[in-house]
């Protein structure tokens, strides 16, 4: 005897879908919005993490230094100078040249107006 005998007779799931069609039609709308909302913010996620990696990437250099609490190019950290002196001191390093990342406001010079970029 078969266990799934009985739900071949009664196609349940195909009732409940197939009573109310226009119900069934909103839900898969519902569904396939929430989905492309998801999929739009993985992407600008995906976009934002990569735009702030690349200024790092993109420097001609063998090793780059960043402060231990540093999170985003919006809100830079300056590393300590004894730190670079401390990598002058390891052994194959030539020369260091900090590089400094930083908010500042532009100032009109007609009006004397300070705005941020």
């Amino acid at each position: 005897m078969n266990p799934f005998a009985g739900l071949r007779r009664t196609p349940l799931a195909w009732r409940q879908t197939s009573h109310r069609p226009m119900r069934l039609l909103a839900a898969i709308a519902g569904v396939s919005f929430a989905n492309v909302l998801v999929f739009f913010q993985l992407g600008l996620a995906c976009g934002l993490y990569a735009s702030q990696k690349r200024p790092l990437q993109r420097l001609n250099g063998e090793l780059v230094m960043v402060s231990r609490r540093y999170t985003n190019l919006g809100e830079p950290l300056n590393l300590p100078r004894s730190r670079l002196f401390q990598a002058l001191g390891v052994q194959g390093v030539e020369a260091e040249t900090p590089l400094y990342i930083g908010k500042t406001d532009w100032l009109n010079r007609d009006s004397r107006e300070k705005s941020r970029p």
